[in-house]
């Protein structure tokens, strides 16, 4: 196997080199060939590289951070509820094998998932009691406007997609398109059992919250109908485990800029899994 390693000049400098041994057949008998190369330049380039990426990728945190105040201006429950389902959506998918740098993805996908509401009258989003036929149509066009918002920004994973189906269901019954099964990207199946959980714990400002009992009753009634197994399984695990604290039991609301401080960058190889 290749190892590389630095050596010093007596410049001053730094040099990278890689060394690389093998066994060969040499006079009748066996020896061992080993060369070496210097790679300084393809770790200057690598390195340029790294903090190309790191500088772009500060720059999409900033977006999502941004785009999560202006939903806490307009509407402070529904921010919040963002942040508990990117902490729930991140912990399942941990707990799936996702990649770090998938669950990167749906964490930040789910920071944003309800931005589409921008665009939603704050009295239909915070009225009490049933909403009327056309503002139940309104509500529904969320995930298609939060796509429209996301769609430009260059994110090194599916994040306008992710939004755009977080509503849709196994047996075609969600909305905006009616997407059936394997049609969802797994991303979305994961972020739609964590919204609906957190959505029936939580309080809300039109309705007090229904407890952990009614939703681990809500998506397992559903399971494999509505809602994908391998996620419901996975935030049955993490709920029972600890792992996340969700509901009124949360003393602490997780804000979207502490979320972000810890993602950090996936090395080349861990973002191309």
């Amino acid at each position: 196997m290749p190892y590389e390693f630095r050596l010093l000049t007596k410049e001053g400098g730094i040099r990278w080199v890689m060394e690389s041994v093998t066994s060969v057949r040499y006079r009748g008998g066996r020896a061992v060939l080993g060369y070496l190369m210097d790679v300084t330049k393809r770790k200057e380039v690598e390195g340029e590289l790294r903090r190309s990426i790191q500088r772009l990728y500060g720059t999409l945190t900033g977006t999502v951070v941004l785009l999560s105040k202006l939903l806490r201006l307009k509407d402070p429950y529904t921010a919040i509820h963002q942040e508990r389902v990117a902490h729930l959506s991140a912990t399942m998918a941990q707990e799936m094998g996702f990649s770090p740098h998938r669950v990167r993805g749906i964490h930040v996908a789910a920071l944003v998932h309800d931005i589409g509401k921008l665009c939603i009258p704050s009295e239909v989003l915070c009225r009490p009691g049933r909403l009327s036929g056309p503002e139940f149509a309104m509500l529904k066009e969320h995930p298609r406007v939060g796509y429209e918002l996301l769609r430009d920004i260059n994110f090194p994973w599916p994040v306008a997609e992710i939004v755009l189906q977080h509503h849709e269901r196994l047996d075609g019954s969600g909305y905006p398109s009616g997407l059936k099964g394997d049609q969802i990207l797994p991303e979305a199946k994961i972020l739609a059992v964590a919204d609906v959980v957190e959505a029936i714990i939580s309080h809300r400002p039109y309705r007090e919250a229904k407890g952990r009992e009614r939703a681990v009753e809500e998506i397992t009634r559903n399971i494999g109908k509505l809602y994908d197994p391998t996620a419901v399984a996975a935030c049955l695990k993490v709920i029972h485990k600890g792992k996340v604290i969700i509901g009124p039991d949360r003393e602490r609301h997780l804000r979207g800029e502490a979320l972000l401080k810890g993602l950090r960058l996936t090395s080349s190889a861990e973002a191309a899994s």
